[in-house]
């Protein structure tokens, strides 16, 4: 040990705000922020919502004069077996109708388009108008006014 100092100065603390307190005080703040942040992380993670649309309700089919099948008797096809629309009966062309009326202007289509009528009372339909008619009745199910954009 050099001349002069003791056991005492060298190991006196220096309590003044210095390089040392400092950097206790340093760590403490990013410890506190870091903290803070994964609470906050934590917290708000499982509070984001995800938009979604309302679930088309599964109906049974209505009721067409004395039967259960919404107006559609069925498909027709070409002699491959492809289908290439449908019959439907008077009350289910006027849904059609009222449909096309609603919607038909997301594809230029207009009330009676693609509607054939038969000598029985029922109307054919081709299969791209078939297409439209059940899309527009999703969409008059889900409660929508407009056609989605």
């Amino acid at each position: 040990m050099r001349s002069g100092m003791t056991w005492q100065n060298k190991s006196t603390c220096d309590t003044s705000p210095g390089r040392g307190g400092r950097f206790w005080l340093g760590l403490a703040l990013a410890w506190l922020v870091a903290l803070a942040l994964a609470v906050t992380w934590a917290l708000t993670a499982g509070c984001a919502s995800t938009v979604t649309p309302p679930v088309a309700v599964a109906w049974s089919p209505s009721w067409d004069g004395t039967n259960l099948n919404s107006g559609f008797v069925c498909y027709t096809t070409n002699a491959s077996g492809t289908v290439t629309g449908g019959i439907i009966t008077a009350h289910a062309a006027a849904r059609y109708n009222a449909l096309m009326s609603t919607y038909g202007g997301t594809w230029q289509a207009k009330p009676a388009d693609g509607l054939t009528e038969l000598t029985n009372g029922l109307f054919a339909i081709d299969a791209q108008h078939l297409s439209y008619f059940t899309t527009a009745n999703r969409w008059r199910k889900n409660g929508l006014t407009t056609a989605p954009k």
